[in-house]
């Protein structure tokens, strides 16, 4: 977006920002270091994908495998949509470095860099905005005070998707206006950690309304010349910092398209098995789940009073509090008003990207036909874009601000007491209807209706009086009130709803976070026949699907049951590969998903899937076949012949009864880690020695440090063939996946550090030249 050619205004009192920011931090880790404290609902799900990731790093490997549930499975979904991001990975890193033990305390740590990155962003956008000095200080007090940020204990997605986008267009500005490196550098540093957060799309359809929307309000404004001015190799320097912080996620999405993988479970209403095993039916449940902003009977009234009323019967009223994720503050009302009324380019520019956005967010023709676009079809969530609608309203409320205090005509003190009395005069009307029988009274309600009363009464007198006043003393008057009507309703509102503050807890294996030494993972040679879950009264109170289904595993670092439960219960919803889910087919699977080795002294050969149809139709097959000592494999290169039985579509088990069954054999686990296993194998007779985690092309082994073929066994599971005696099998994970992100996670790093060194030098060098004068 093009803005006025003016410099950052370098009297910004930051100093105001860095005290709220540091009130907010106080309470922030007083809260996380509460004993038993944890956040709730799907942030404590991410928790757990943070835990295992965290543990990883601990144990010296970059998780992208995850033994612990079903039977293995890939984690590259988790990885293009949280464990990849690098702002996550460096607190990680400075965790393990300082010692902080503390999981929760790490993962709150993390949180509290997106809430500065977030309110920081909005305030440096806002100053190369506007020209008083202190509208960045109001935005900062919006930014902290808004549902992005007090939902990050319950729903963290909210922030996740919106911090980067401010410094991205901040970026996008002040390069354009000074040409320095070291905004490309931010630029390129804040695409990549927009990059990998919660779906990505979401954050690039916002840029693309705000790009349409500076197109038409600035085409005649955009001084083409001056992309001339662009020296070679700064464009050289960002496409190859963007090819290389891309591949990644370019990698993850092949993997997703290649076909292995079933799709979420709780994104299908019917799945259906044919009897070919290569195919797999299902009816898909409807993805979107769309809300227009603008027309929303909750959202305006949510996000200037912290009330919410309406008569939609699709929501339980016991569960409207969750329209507070739209909340921004009552003192936003008025100064978008006379931002709206200032009839400035850069205003009507934001307001119209806003409403593309919300028309987008709503599933409205024409805007919705972007979601049959590639990638935008796989927008979930609708809704969520409407959290870019709250980045948009700060902006544009802190523009306001600056108008009104640079310009105090009678127009704008006209606007400002309009804006407060209409405010005023709904809050009333919300009050007194609410005795009435439809609208059941609600204290909450009353209280924040009252606050915003209060707060624009303030508001309308601090107007009027204002002209008598200087421009520092209403500025101050402006924050003060700000300030204490934020801080009021947010009190208000986590005291009525304690889930957005998180949630204590009291079960021993979670408390294992608090101080958790030993991230190793607990091998079991058995997964449990049930799954392994955590469920309470607690659970249901606190909203959470935590300790509900088989990643709790992520928590306690144990092996979990091969079953899942799918449906809407925590992060089942993820792809699975096919292998797993074509194999629960075959009756008797339970053998082999429960224990984890099995040794077969012979092997039937079979190169196609559609054979374990046969085992489909002879129930008592596979168990006969494993009595027998049997296995099959999937293909015959070089496979002795005491253990090759022949193709398996060819062999008659009741024919051959007389075949030796004998595989004693033994297993000691010598190293059990997310990428890689090792064991000390001893048998009597050769054969295949399966191993039932998961098969998958990137896995190798090495017998006593030597590669060997890797066999699927099943088609399904992974083994390798072992001669008589003591044999170390090492199955080792090598995949591009992870060693790009590995030197995606680097490059941000040295970019980054880069990036400080430079601001840095800047500083000392300004420095010496003041004090040379």
């Amino acid at each position: 977006m093009v803005i006025r050619n003016k410099e950052i205004n370098r009297g910004i009192p930051w100093l105001w920002i860095l005290v709220l920011l540091f009130i907010y931090g106080f309470f922030h880790f007083f809260r996380a270091l509460e004993n038993g404290w944890m956040p709730v609902g799907d942030s404590s799900n991410h928790l757990k994908l943070y835990a295992y990731q965290y543990s990883g790093f601990a144990r010296g490997e970059y998780p992208i495998w995850n033994p612990l549930v079903k039977s293995g499975e890939p984690i590259y979904f988790f990885q293009s949509l949280w464990l990849g991001n690098p702002v996550s990975n460096l607190v990680i890193l400075f965790s393990i470095l300082f010692k902080i033990n503390n999981i929760v305390l790490s993962h709150s740590l993390f949180f509290f860099v997106l809430v500065v990155l977030y309110t920081v962003g909005i305030s440096l956008l806002v100053s190369v905005i506007t020209r008083h000095s202190y509208a960045p200080v109001i935005s900062t007090i919006f930014a902290l005070g808004s549902s992005t940020v007090f939902f990050q204990t319950y729903q963290d997605s909210f922030l996740f998707i919106t911090y980067a986008i401010p410094w991205i267009i901040f970026s996008l500005i002040q390069y354009f206006k000074q040409y320095q490196l070291k905004y490309l550098f931010l630029l390129g540093l804040s695409i990549c950690a927009a990059l990998y957060s919660y779906e990505v799309i979401m954050g690039l359809a916002f840029m693309i309304f705000l790009f349409i929307s500076v197109g038409i309000f600035y085409l005649n404004k955009i001084p083409w010349e001056k992309w001339n001015k662009i020296p070679f190799w700064h464009l050289m320097i960002f496409v190859i910092f963007l090819v290389l912080i891309t591949i990644p996620q370019l990698l993850v999405f092949k993997e997703m398209k290649s076909g292995n993988f079933a799709p979420p479970l709780n994104r299908i209403a019917e799945t259906k098995q044919t009897s070919d095993m290569n195919e797999l039916t299902y009816k898909q449940k409807s993805l979107r789940q769309s809300e227009f902003f603008i027309f929303c009977e909750n959202c305006w009234t949510t996000s200037f009073t912290g009330s919410f009323w309406g008569s939609s019967y699709l929501i339980p009223y016991s569960l409207r509090w969750t329209n507070l994720k739209h909340f921004i503050g009552p003192m936003a009302a008025p100064l978008l008003l006379v931002a709206l009324f200032s009839k400035k380019r850069e205003v009507w520019c934001i307001s119209f990207a806003l409403l593309l956005l919300s028309l987008f967010a709503g599933d409205i023709f024409p805007v919705n036909l972007i979601y049959s676009l590639p990638i935008f079809d796989y927008i979930r969530n609708a809704y969520f874009m409407n959290q870019f609608m709250m980045v948009g309203l700060i902006v544009l409320a802190s523009i306001g601000f600056d108008i009104f205090i640079t310009n105090r005509s009678a127009f704008n003190r006209k606007i400002i007491q309009v804006g407060a009395g209409f405010l005023i005069f709904v809050c009333v009307s919300f009050f007194c209807v609410s005795f009435y029988e439809f609208l059941p009274i609600n204290n909450y309600n009353h209280s924040v209706l009252i606050a915003t009363i209060i707060t624009m009464t303030f508001l309308s007198m601090l107007t009027y009086f204002g002209k008598h006043i200087s421009e520092d003393q209403l500025t101050t008057c402006f924050l003060i009130i700000a300030i204490i009507s934020s801080y009021s309703i947010n009190y208000l509102i986590q005291h009525n709803f304690p889930i957005l503050s998180g949630g204590i807890y009291d079960k021993s294996e979670l408390w294992k976070y608090r101080n958790r030494m030993n991230h190793s993972l607990h091998f079991a040679k058995n997964r449990p026949k049930e799954i392994e879950k955590w469920v309470s009264d607690q659970e249901v109170k606190l909203s959470t699907t935590y300790g509900g289904d088989e990643y709790y595993s992520l928590a306690t670092l144990k092996d979990n049951s091969f079953k899942t439960i799918g449906g809407g219960s925590g992060l089942p919803s993820f792809p699975q590969l096919k292998e797993y889910v074509f194999f629960q087919s075959v009756p008797g699977h339970e053998i082999l998903f429960q224990k984890k080795f099995f040794y077969f002294n012979k092997a039937l050969i079979s190169t196609n899937p559609l054979d374990l149809n046969k085992l489909k139709k002879n129930t008592r097959l596979l168990q006969s076949m494993i009595d027998n000592g049997i296995g099959m494999v999937n293909d015959s290169l070089d496979l002795q012949s005491t253990t090759n039985l022949g193709d398996f579509k060819l062999f008659d088990l009741d024919k051959n009864s007389n075949i030796s069954s004998a595989n004693s054999f033994s297993v000691s686990v010598l190293d059990y880690n997310a990428n890689s296993t090792q064991f000390k194998v001893t048998t009597n007779t050769g054969g295949l020695f399966v191993y039932t985690d998961l098969w998958h092309k990137d896995w190798n082994v090495e017998i006593n440090g030597d590669p060997m073929p890797l066999r699927k066994i099943f088609h399904t599971f992974k083994g390798v063939e072992l001669q008589p005696g003591i044999n170390e099998v090492r199955f080792i994970f090598k995949n591009k996946i992870g060693y790009s992100l590995i030197i995606m996670n680097l490059i941000f790093a040295f970019f980054l550090i880069t990036l400080l060194l430079r601001i840095l030098l800047e500083k000392e060098d300004s420095c010496v030249m003041r004090n040379s004068y």
